[in-house]
């Protein structure tokens, strides 16, 4: 097997780029949400993005939901917290709710304790109105008694590059103490 100083120089090439690609999903920073209710270790390549009043039902929430999208559109994270009661001991409830709601995208729900909080982690993978296939990670807690829910979502085609970092920051989710 004869190999090529030009094929050896571009396979470097390749490694390294995708390594620089890489290294810039894994910096992140403390970013404080919704009125400094909760914190969380997010990437910094994500930055945030206004969300257009007509998408806000201003009953539904407590405080104006917010959202954070990768510099380059390819995933985003949406906090909501909202006015719906939910107990910690709801919490099962709720993700069977949505499990069934979901049933159609084959959900997996999972139970958690994050930082001492209950939580529920709802995965799942369903159609956007582009066609397009997008990996959601939907997190619900109960804090102060109103559902939190914060969303991660990214097109199927680039879960390889931002499903782990996503999980990552939404298991990194702090209630705040005011």
């Amino acid at each position: 097997m004869k190999i090529s100083l030009k094929n050896v120089l571009f396979g470097v090439f390749a490694l390294v780029f995708a390594a620089a690609a890489m290294a810039g999903q894994g910096k992140t920073q403390r970013v404080e949400v919704l009125d400094k209710l909760v914190s969380i270790d997010m990437p910094a390549t994500f930055k945030a993005t206004k969300i257009p009043e007509s998408d806000i039902k201003s009953s539904t929430y407590k405080l104006p939901p917010e959202a954070y999208t990768h510099v380059k559109n390819a995933a985003n994270f949406v906090f909501s917290y909202t006015t719906r009661k939910v107990a910690d001991n709801q919490l099962d409830a709720f993700a069977e709710k949505m499990n069934q709601m979901l049933a159609k995208h084959s959900p997996k729900v999972s139970k958690l304790k994050i930082n001492g909080q209950q939580a529920q982690l709802i995965d799942y993978v369903a159609p956007a109105t582009d066609g397009l296939n997008v990996h959601s990670l939907i997190l619900a807690m109960s804090v102060d008694g109103n559902l939190l829910m914060v969303t991660f979502n990214t097109p199927e085609v680039q879960a390889s590059t931002f499903l782990a970092v996503g999980r990552e920051a939404l298991l990194s989710i702090k209630v705040n103490k005011k």
